[in-house]
């Protein structure tokens, strides 16, 4: 059987390699990166529109998922690591 790849992350520029796994962490707030890791998206952020508006994107979902979340207690208050995966693939495609 092959292996799946993420056809996102092969979509992504060079230059963003390295920042565009991070920017979930970084838009959710999540105080899951340091500082180092947090300083450096920022200043990715500060001249990449495509990671920016990304960035902006999980944010915003995100923050409906909160809201969703607030409302109904059963709904676990932090993401899995598969539901990173699929909202990343999701913003990927509408991104390109």
């Amino acid at each position: 059987m092959k292996k799946r790849r993420d056809t996102k992350q092969q979509n992504v520029k060079p230059e963003c390699r390295l920042t565009y796994p991070l920017l979930f962490d970084y838009a959710c707030h999540a105080g899951d990166l340091d500082k180092g890791l947090f300083e450096l998206v920022r200043k990715h952020l500060a001249h990449c529109p495509a990671c920016r508006k990304t960035a902006k994107d999980i944010s915003s979902v995100v923050g409906i998922l909160r809201t969703v979340s607030e409302a109904d207690k059963n709904i676990p208050s932090r993401l899995s690591p598969e539901r990173r995966r699929r909202i990343m693939q999701f913003l990927g495609k509408s991104r390109d």
